[in-house]
């Protein structure tokens, strides 16, 4: 199937490159996802297409905010637990 089939007024250089960006957001943003153990965010980039919108927002602000927060409750939960020992 070729692709002015799928889509005959959009210009075949657009397509493909829409196709590559869409890929190359969603691999690196699934990529981080995974390793950080994010399984809904996983399967929320893995389902939607969204031009890579998502997966750029994914990359570079969400996937910080939560491992800041498991660095913060860490840190707190590690303080408590000295502060037990010294009492």
């Amino acid at each position: 199937m070729a692709l002015d089939t799928l889509a005959p007024n959009i210009p075949q250089w657009l397509l493909i490159t829409v196709i590559l960006w869409e890929v190359l957001w969603k691999g690196l943003s699934m990529w981080k996802a995974s390793h950080k153990e994010h399984k809904i965010w996983f399967v929320a980039l893995l389902l939607l297409n969204t031009m890579g919108i998502l997966q750029i927002l994914y990359y570079y602000w969400f996937s910080d905010i939560s491992s800041k927060t498991k660095k913060r409750t860490k840190k707190v939960s590690s303080k408590r637990k000295k502060t037990k020992k010294k009492k």
